[in-house]
């Protein structure tokens, strides 16, 4: 009785269709390598977080850490995906820059109503100095512990709690009364910004090289420049006048709200770190991440003596 079977292939056909899938897996694996997107492929696209104050799964940090190691890529695309980054970081941190400044010296332009001081029993310039002085003890205290928290649960939720808490002190001054009420606003003010500044310039690190971050925090202090304008803008809404609200009040009002919206837009379009970002394309990421690994990597000391790596520290 004839076999159905179909006659077996001689050992050596099978071996050289492995060899060829093989070769073929090979070169597959050695072009998603210098592509970037290999390690990323291998784990889920979205870090993971347990809870909001959780930091974000480590997988995928490593998986982009790792693509970066082998990516391939030209000057043209890492200037392309700089310019992406400036579009997307450097513009939510210099807007986040403005929102500070403005509620930072909008007590400054209501000292000048009598009703402000009125209000909060301002009547000699030694509570008035008091009030200014305390939003440091706050501010001061914080300052380590705010970037431990940074560290810990990424910019954007740090930078978010940040705008909110400022923003929200800010507001309570249109409701508040009284000399002890403004001192206790004053010191939450100084908690909400407290690690913010330092913040900002330690986040930027994660995103640029060092010969591109002089410029970023340059474009960030353009962010001071608004303040100029704040006192034209206080005279404008200090004249307003309602039966519910007066003048002052509209000056904290205004620059209040703007300050809680912008912590809402950080928190849902600012990435923490490259590996986390949703604008960029797997290939993006590691090109991100290789143009900083590549310019942090240590470099030989040439035999340079201890003065000569302090000059060499201090000129970097």
């Amino acid at each position: 009785m004839a076999s159905n079977q179909p006659p077996s292939r001689p050992a050596s056909v099978r071996i050289d269709e492995e060899k060829k899938l093989e070769d073929g897996m090979s070169r597959a694996r050695d072009s998603a390598l210098s592509e970037g997107t290999f390690y990323q492929s291998q784990v889920s696209g979205k870090p993971i977080r347990k809870h909001f104050f959780s930091p974000p799964d480590g997988a995928l940090a490593e998986a982009v850490n790792q693509d970066a190691d082998n990516v391939d890529f030209t000057l043209e695309e890492e200037k392309a995906v700089r310019r992406k980054i400036d579009m997307r970081v450097l513009t939510l941190v210099v807007a986040s820059y403005i929102f500070n400044q403005f509620d930072r010296t909008n007590i400054g332009n209501a000292h000048v109503i009598k009703k402000f001081n009125d209000n909060f029993g301002i009547t000699n310039n030694n509570k008035w100095t008091l009030a200014l002085s305390i939003f440091y003890v706050g501010y001061c205290l914080l300052e380590m512990p705010a970037n431990v928290l940074q560290r810990h649960i990424g910019a954007n939720r740090f930078f978010f709690l940040s705008l909110l808490f400022w923003g929200l002190s800010s507001l309570s001054f249109v409701y508040a009364k009284g000399y002890a009420g403004l001192l206790v606003l004053r010191v939450l003010l100084g908690i909400g910004e407290a690690g913010y500044y330092a913040g900002m310039i330690y986040y930027l690190s994660f995103w640029y090289k060092r010969s591109e971050l002089a410029l970023r925090i340059s474009l960030c202090m353009t962010g001071t420049l608004p303040g100029a304008i704040g006192g034209l803008l206080a005279f404008g809404l200090v004249r307003i006048q309602t039966p519910v609200l007066t003048g002052w009040q509209f000056l904290f009002l205004i620059e209040a709200i703007p300050t809680i919206i912008m912590a809402f837009m950080i928190l849902l379009f600012l990435p923490s770190f490259p590996f986390s970002s949703s604008f960029l394309t797997p290939r993006e990421k590691a090109i991100a991440q290789a143009r900083l690994n590549r310019d942090h990597r240590p470099q030989s000391h040439g035999g340079m003596s201890g003065w000569q790596g302090f000059k060499a520290i201090v000129n970097d």
